[in-house]
C-alpha cells in the first residue's frame, strides 16, 4: 500500500527540457505530462489537507503569538502559491 501511494506523489522518471534565449541562458523549464499530474496531487493536497493543518495550529494557545502570525501567514501564503500554480496548469492544459 505504501508503494501505490508512493508511485502516486512521487515522479517516477521526470522529464525537465529548457528552452534557453540567445545567450545561453534558462528562460522557461518545460516538465512532461506525467510529472506534472503527479506535482498538480501535491498540491491539491497542500491546498486542501495542508494549509487547514497549518492554519489549524496557529490557532494553539501553546505559542506565543508571533510564532502563531508566522505560521498562519505561512499556511496562507501557501495556499495561495499552491492555487496560483494549480489553477495556471488546469487553464492551459
Amino acid at each position: 500500500m505504501l508503494n501505490k501511494a508512493y508511485n502516486y506523489f512521487i515522479p517516477k522518471d521526470p522529464k525537465v527540457t529548457t528552452i534557453v534565449d540567445n545567450d545561453g541562458k534558462v528562460v522557461q523549464y518545460c516538465i512532461d505530462s506525467d510529472t506534472e499530474k503527479i506535482l498538480q496531487r501535491q498540491r491539491w493536497i497542500a491546498m486542501y489537507i495542508g494549509t487547514p493543518l497549518v492554519l489549524y495550529a496557529s490557532i494553539s494557545k501553546n505559542m506565543n503569538n508571533n510564532t502563531r502570525f508566522l505560521l498562519g501567514s505561512m499556511g496562507i501564503a501557501c495556499f495561495l502559491t499552491h492555487k496560483k500554480a494549480y489553477d495556471t496548469i488546469i487553464k492551459n492544459s
